[in-house]
């Protein structure tokens, strides 16, 4: 097991969670929520190449859609862990869509409203933590005596606090279209529902990441499910085994027992982040 992420490393974290909410009214409707699986996210050239013999070779069947070496680029642009990368994002996006229908784990406008409200608290609340911490972080690197490794540690939280500031001033100079916020919500929510269902009906190992808890073996569980009912197909060997390296290897940081809550967090008191 590696050891617990650092103090810069959590606010990093938080950097990238802020990041996200920031960027997904671009991103809501073009893609569903799914599980924040490691290596699951789906990489996509701005320019596709020219079709070459070959590329029409179908090496997935996922609900019935053929996924060609053409749409996962592999062998040009992507080597083989791209390729199984950008097909474990395809294969969870359509079964999260899925799953998401036939649970009726869809937001409704209570959730929405909900979060919005925890959001919007979230973020007085790190404005305010944030503007105490850097304050403190000056004090300290005012002080004599701090070792080379002490001060690079500082820096290091004082240049994560302030792109944090300068992002939630983006965040606060781009105004949003009609309904992109509730949008935004919307994926998001659905998204923690389902990871949260996934975790109720399959268990399994689970993951500590920049999102909250990851349900690593449930997600495998899930997938398997749908290899074994046809819905899901690799074709070719070599990828197949990529595809599910990801979900056999162990969590980056895995969760302790007490670190394993699926419970909606937007209903609950606003984390101090920065202290």
């Amino acid at each position: 097991m590696r050891a617990p992420l650092s103090r810069a490393a959590r606010l990093a974290a938080v950097l990238l969670l802020l990041f996200v909410q920031l960027t997904l009214p671009d991103q809501a409707g073009a893609q569903q929520s799914r599980p924040q699986q490691q290596g699951a996210q789906q990489t996509q050239p701005t320019q596709p190449p020219p079709r070459q013999p070959g590329d029409e070779r179908v090496v997935a069947k996922v609900f019935g859609r053929d996924v060609s070496v053409y749409e996962l680029q592999w062998l040009r642009t992507l080597n083989i862990q791209d390729a199984a990368r950008r097909l474990r994002g395809i294969a969870l996006g359509a079964a999260a869509e899925r799953y998401v229908t036939e649970k009726k784990l869809q937001a409704t406008p209570e959730d929405i409203a909900a979060f919005a409200k925890w959001n919007a608290a979230f973020r007085k609340a790190e404005r305010g933590d944030r503007t105490q911490r850097l304050q403190q972080i000056e004090t300290q690197l005012k002080a004599a005596g701090l070792s080379p490794p002490q001060r690079k540690q500082l820096e290091d939280e004082k240049q994560v606090l302030r792109a944090f500031g300068a992002m939630q001033d983006l965040r606060q100079s781009r105004p949003l279209g009609p309904g992109d916020e509730d949008r935004a919500l919307r994926v998001w929510i659905e998204g923690h529902k389902l990871r949260k269902a996934l975790y109720e009906q399959y268990g399994g190992r689970v993951g500590m990441t920049a999102f909250g808890p990851d349900p690593v073996g449930a997600t495998e569980a899930w997938l398997r499910e749908h290899e074994k009912a046809g819905r899901l197909r690799i074709l070719d060997e070599n990828l197949a085994e990529e595809f599910w390296l990801a979900f056999e290897r162990e969590p980056r940081e895995p969760a302790r027992p007490e670190q394993i809550d699926f419970s909606y967090y937007w209903l609950k008191p606003i984390p101090q982040f920065a202290k």
